[in-house]
Order: structure tokens, then sequence, then C-alpha cells
């Protein structure tokens, strides 16, 4: 939306305007490096984690990572952060 983030873990910077998609089992820990950076997450269905054999080792949905935001948060020290949910 604005400003520029990127993921510790990849070399690439996103700027307003920029479409990226996540897929199951990525890691990546967002980092803002332009001052009024503001980023907007669309989480649609659920994230299924399978093991070889096909079945389900977790299960999380847009609910489950806000509260797992939410906690993350709260053990940093940083305040609730405001977001829109529909």
């Amino acid at each position: 939306m604005s400003g520029a983030w990127k993921y510790k873990e990849y070399d690439y910077v996103n700027r307003a305007g920029s479409f990226l998609y996540e897929p199951a089992g990525s890691v990546h820990t967002l980092g803002c490096i332009e001052d009024e950076t503001l980023v907007w997450f669309q989480i649609n269905g659920a994230n299924l984690n399978l093991d070889a054999d096909g079945n389900i080792e977790s299960y999380l949905d847009a609910s489950g990572i806000l509260e797992a935001y939410y906690a993350l948060c709260e053990v940093e020290g940083h305040p609730r952060p405001n977001v829109l949910v529909a």
C-alpha cells in the first residue's frame, strides 16, 4: 500500500502495488525498510501442512494466524496492531 518491505530470508523488495504469493511451508520474516510502510495481507481458505503420506500435520486459517500474530506482538512488547478483519 505504501513504503517498502522485504523478507529477511530473500533479496527482493516489495513496494506499493506489489503482489506476493507465499506457498505453504515458506519461511519469511517481514521487515519494513522505509518509514510509513503499510502492508496488506489477504488470507483465503486454510493452510494445510501434510506429511509424506498425505496426512494433515497442521491446519491454520486466517483467524488462527491473526491470534498467533497478536500473541507474538504481546510477547515482543508491541501494542496490538490495528488490523481490518472482514
